[in-house]
């Protein structure tokens, strides 16, 4: 007689079993429920990390308070990439890496930013794997030329407004 309750039948059954009643109770078993939090390995189809997959050849490329970045392989294509591993450290938020994540997979395809190509977080580690170019950094050219012709200053100036379009614009 009271399919839908869980009292047991030789209980009295007094407003328990209305569809309203068990629609509240449904809203509150389900609003109590603790949600799990989501993460890169709980979303992600593959389980691999950084190191079944790359393997660092000690090359440093820059170094910063939390990061580095160095050259690494795909053991498997032996593509040469660029890796920055993000320490994880206390104040360092784990949001604001996930911010720069967002921001490069925005800007994919741009001819003038590096290319992002994956990302792993691990418990004390990030990895981002990044296309690696050749030719240095913008500032060390800068400072190695000492003066440029108007030209080549537009044409450097007109690059970095483009990239600063797209990265605030989409």
């Amino acid at each position: 007689p009271y399919p839908l309750c869980a009292l047991p039948p030789t209980t009295p059954h007094t407003n328990c079993c209305t569809p309203s009643s068990l629609a509240a109770r449904k809203a509150a078993a389900i609003s109590g429920r603790k949600k799990k939090k989501k993460t890169a390995s709980s979303t992600s189809l593959a389980s691999n990390t950084f190191q079944e997959i790359y393997r660092l050849t000690g090359e440093v490329l820059g170094e910063g308070a939390y990061a580095s970045v160095q050259t690494c392989f795909n053991m498997y294509t032996e593509v040469e990439y660029a890796v920055k591993i993000i320490d994880k450290v206390p104040g360092h938020s784990r949001a604001r890496v996930f911010k720069e994540i967002d921001l490069f997979h925005h800007c994919q395809g741009h001819k003038n930013i590096i290319q992002l190509v994956e990302y792993f977080e691990q418990p004390d580690k990030f990895f981002l794997v990044f296309e690696k170019v050749r030719g240095g950094q913008l500032l060390d050219h800068i400072q190695q030329r000492k003066f440029f012709t108007e030209r080549e200053a537009a044409a450097v100036i007109a690059n970095v407004a483009v990239v600063g379009d797209k990265a605030h614009r989409g």
